[in-house]
């Protein structure tokens, strides 16, 4: 983060300097010499120059700090999010796993309604409907066998 302050810093020094070249050529190179000796108004001219200086500086402090902090709020956001649809995955599992058909089905449907809503997970939904899909069924009493090697109940 400090990194970051630095470099706005540096830059916003740079572009300082470039609009005061800038704005000295446009105004046709007037002479920057003194024209008398120092006075209590010029010091006052200087401290509000350097103020300014200061506040411009504090300004990009500011705004950096308020960038970061968007960026972990919006960071935080999208692990809530994420922690959601996997809460919203392993429950549909589990009930995909379920004995009673009306369950199963329920599961299907959940499924699908996740792999609208998650983008990023919607292949890992699809593969486990199809996975669900190829598991061997056993007609004789309606249910699906977990694998090829478990015995008919």
């Amino acid at each position: 983060m400090t990194a970051n302050i630095a470099v706005l810093l540096a830059t916003a020094g740079v572009l300082a300097v470039a609009l005061s070249v800038s704005a000295w050529l446009l105004l046709g190179r007037p002479s920057l010499r003194a024209s008398g000796p120092w006075t209590a108004s010029d010091s006052f001219d200087f401290a509000k120059v350097v103020l300014a200086i200061i506040g411009g500086i504090g300004a990009v402090v500011a705004l950096v700090i308020a960038y970061r902090k968007q960026k972990l709020g919006e960071n935080a956001e999208r692990r809530e999010e994420s922690k959601v649809f996997a809460e919203r995955f392993t429950k549909a599992a589990e009930q995909l796993g379920s004995d009673r058909a009306a369950v199963r089905l329920a599961a299907v449907y959940a499924f699908e309604k996740l792999a609208e809503d998650w983008h990023g997970g919607r292949q890992t939904c699809i593969d486990v409907l199809c996975a669900y899909l190829r598991m061997p069924y056993d007609p004789a009493n309606h249910s699906v066998r977990r694998s090829k090697y478990e015995t008919p109940r």
